[in-house]
């Protein structure tokens, strides 16, 4: 039995942001960097710095006074994690701001985000929170990091678009036939499942090319990426070299025999 397992085309990745910045679903554009006077990569070096101690003071201030914060916070992020969809990032930032404060939550979000591709930054900040508080936050990033960048990175997408199609090719001894189980999951989470024969499944495809060749032809030729129209036509070249050998065969050797 042959599995395959097929990603929606790569998202954008969440922005790179200091640990305080406010967290967004909206596409990242990328501005000009301005050109930097002498002095100036130091001079933001410092701005950043002083943010996260900002950050950082402020943090500790709220677990000194909220008794049991750590769970709390463990609560909410687990909670809102069980179930992600394009819309998880969002509902989690909110309930943070709600028991936390707005400036904790995207502090906290934006360190568990961050501190799984920097661990400098994210043991800079660990020495400025002190052993308690630095615990509570390892705990977290150890259970929730991966998710949580996991919410930001779908957050935004169609619910309903496809995500992943997991497939399998299998012969069903009972039936005598070849079988194709084609599963698609939605960013929202929900899962269609298909289990088909090659004619079949066939006949879906035909019905989606059909559908975008409705498209205005005027319109149409930018509205798909040229690397994925190739890969689409390897992709029928090789279908019929699969499945009509005999008249692939027959037509090479027209062709051979005209040049």
């Amino acid at each position: 039995m042959t599995e395959i397992e097929t990603e929606h085309p790569p998202l954008e990745q969440p922005e790179e942001q200091p640990p305080q910045a406010a967290p967004r679903g909206e596409e990242v554009r990328e501005e000009p960097a301005p050109a930097e006077s002498a002095g100036g990569g130091a001079e933001e070096s410092a701005d950043e710095e002083q943010q996260i101690r900002q950050a950082v003071t402020t943090f500790l201030d709220f677990l000194r006074r909220e008794p049991g914060a750590a769970q709390g916070l463990e609560r909410i992020i687990g909670e809102h994690l069980h179930r992600p969809d394009t819309n998880t990032a969002q509902r989690l930032f909110n309930s943070l701001s709600r028991y936390a404060g707005e400036d904790n939550a995207n502090f906290l979000l934006s360190l568990l985000m961050r501190g799984v591709d920097n661990p400098e930054l994210f043991a800079r900040v660990g020495e400025l929170l002190g052993d308690e508080a630095w615990a509570v936050v390892r705990m977290l990033s150890a259970l929730y990091s991966d998710a949580i960048q996991e919410a930001y990175l779908i957050g935004g997408e169609n619910p309903r678009a496809w995500r992943t199609i997991n497939r399998q090719v299998y012969y069903d001894v009972i039936s005598d036939q070849w079988r194709v189980t084609f599963e698609i999951i939605q960013y929202n989470g929900e899962r269609v499942l298909y289990e088909e024969t090659a004619t079949s499944l066939l006949s879906l495809a035909d019905a989606i090319v059909d559908t975008l060749n409705h498209v205005p032809a005027d319109i149409a030729p930018g509205m798909i990426d040229r690397s994925r129209l190739e890969s689409f036509y390897n992709s029928c070249t090789t279908f019929f070299k699969t499945y009509t050998p005999a008249e692939e065969a027959e037509e090479q050797g027209d062709r051979g025999v005209r040049e």
